[in-house]
């Protein structure tokens, strides 16, 4: 059935009110009868967001409302009564004061919607692209778009018109990865730019009602049937202004139900690009191609503990380009270090894993923050830049979660082993404004006269004797360090942290929704992930024995 909606549109605007406990129906918008839009929405009196098309073209135009599930349309009057049209920007503008305060200052985050796994990192013409899976019309997964924004500094970022829109053929979109074919060898050039190539998963169901069995994160239960899930190409030939689909698409056909998230990569030794997809379970598979378009079926790789969102890279280890390696990561976060021989990955350390206590493993409550982090293709000077995104839900709020800030890695050898470690780039400190300088602070008390700053950064020491222990206040949240048994603890879960030479560092970066922290010289990064309280501003020290902790703290600005 049919609902009007005007008889003839005289505005520009469509909104629904949205909510993440809202009724789920999906609608169909139809302009002098023919379909505009189509979406899943929450729909609610109490809104959280407004879910805004933009129907301009139609002015004058007849426009009317089906819902519908599946094929079917069904019955609901109400609808009428949830829909405003307005005139322009201003009506899609629902964000409201308590939202601003929440939101991070020093962390990406859409202006609104869900966001969730960062896709097609890439660097172009000295042009940071950051795409992730996104829904622009509501604070809860689904219609999933693949986002897009840009940066000159990898730290203050555009938010553009998505990249990547689901449609009837591809469905639901996943998560995936982005190249810059450079050399033309997919032939997709057509100009003065290099193609840029976006893989992407396609599902084939653009409405699936979509869950996890109660006791298996494995496999999801699609009610509206098996989902085949096909690997697909984006590509752009004006320098990633815009991107069009590829007319044969797809590139791979499924090879497991549900496979997902290829990340792309260009082997230099080999001449040849490399794929790794997600199976299922903790198997992923690797495939070959020498023009993007055309793949060999490769090896299969186990990584226990891990799924989705694979990424492969290549780091000098210990900063000698002669004696390279690649890192194979799975999505939590845990990683082999190996080499490829005769088109197969052979790992030469087995599963490397968090140094969190409970160890990261897919679909488990784990205490890291972030998730299905991805590297940039295209980076100057060969820098391996890494971002996840950070799980905060900021519950009333017109957007959900953030992206972490960026990481710079490294391949190096600790005692005997290769391990990678996580920096923060030297781009982040164009952020720094006010210093302040924290001076053998070992005592119980606030560590900075008159300090109220909300985001900041922070670079201590502690000086640490044989029974030290102290606790630190963050805004409301704890930090205990305990040096007997080597662990910090945090609200999220514990952490395993050496000192040496009677000494520990930490580099903590603190923002609305989430705390950053490198340790032991980078081998320990962790993301605690929470909206903390505005009005708590606290900087101290509420335990201190046998510690001292020295350095700087600075204000930072907001992006």
């Amino acid at each position: 059935m049919k609902y009007l909606i005007c008889e003839k549109l005289e505005k520009s605007v469509i909104l629904f009110p949205v909510s993440q406990d809202g009724k789920m129906i999906n609608v169909r918008i139809l302009a002098a009868g023919v379909t505009v839009s189509e979406q899943t929405l929450r729909i609610s009196k109490k809104a959280e967001m407004n879910a805004v098309f933009l129907i301009e073209d139609h002015k004058g135009e007849k426009i009317e409302l089906e819902v519908f599930d599946g094929q079917e349309t069904i019955e609901f009057p109400d609808i009428v009564s949830y829909v405003k049209l307005s005139d322009g920007p201003e009506g899609e503008n629902n964000t409201n004061i308590l939202s601003e305060y929440i939101r991070p200052g020093i962390h990406y985050t859409c202006r609104k919607g869900y966001m969730n796994d960062p896709n097609g990192l890439l660097c172009y013409k000295d042009t940071y692209h950051m795409f992730y899976q996104w829904n622009p019309y509501g604070v809860t997964p689904g219609n999933t778009h693949w986002g897009h924004c840009i940066s000159r500094d990898l730290v203050h970022w555009e938010e553009l018109p998505p990249a990547i829109e689901p449609d009837g053929e591809d469905g639901c979109i996943f998560s995936g990865s982005g190249v810059i074919d450079h050399q033309n060898t997919s032939g997709l050039k057509n100009g003065e730019e290099a193609p840029i190539l976006l893989f992407y998963t396609a599902t084939g169901y653009r409405f699936p009602a979509m869950k996890y069995y109660r006791n298996n994160f494995d496999d999801f239960f699609w009610s509206s049937g098996t989902p085949y899930t096909k690997q697909c190409i984006a590509y752009s030939i004006d320098g990633g202004k815009t991107f069009m689909k590829y007319e044969k698409n797809p590139v791979l056909t499924q090879r497991t139900v549900l496979n997902r998230d290829p990340k792309v990569v260009w082997d230099q030794d080999n001449e040849c690009w490399i794929m790794i997809l997600f199976l299922s379970g903790n198997q992923y598979q690797l495939f070959f191609s020498r023009n993007l378009l055309d793949w060999e079926d490769g090896q299969k790789i186990e990584m226990e503990d891990s799924a989705e969102c694979p990424d492969l890279f290549c780091l000098p280890l210990d900063g000698q380009q002669n004696n390279r390696k690649w890192v194979l990561w799975g999505a939590p976060g845990n990683y082999q270090v190996g080499y490829f021989k005769d088109r197969r990955f052979i790992s030469e350390t087995g599963i490397v894993k968090s140094r969190i206590l409970d160890h990261l493993k897919y679909g488990s409550r784990s205490p890291f923050g972030g998730y299905a982090a991805q590297t940039y293709s295209g980076t100057l000077k060969g820098r391996v830049i890494q971002t996840c995104f950070i799980t905060t839900c900021f519950f009333a709020a017109p957007f959900r979660s953030c992206m972490s800030l960026p990481v710079e890695l490294e391949l190096a050898s600790v005692h005997g082993q290769m391990r990678l470690k996580f920096l923060p780039p030297e781009e982040l400190k164009s952020l720094r404004k006010k210093m302040w300088t924290v001076a053998d602070c070992n005592r119980e008390g606030a560590m900075l006269d008159a300090f109220s700053e909300e985001i900041f950064e922070m670079d201590l020491k502690a000086t640490l004797g044989e029974d030290a222990r102290f606790v630190l206040n963050i805004r409301g949240t704890l930090l205990i360090y305990d040096r007997r048994n080597e662990t910090l603890i945090t609200p999220k879960g514990s952490y395993r942290l050496s000192c040496g030479n009677n000494s520990l560092g930490l580099h903590i970066w603190v923002d609305r929704g989430s705390i950053e922290l490198f340790s032991e010289d980078g081998l320990v990064y962790a993301i605690l992930a929470g909206v903390w309280d505005a009005g708590n501003r606290d900087l101290a020290l509420i335990e201190c024995r046998d510690a001292s902790l020295s350095g700087h703290v600075w204000a930072l600005e907001t992006i």
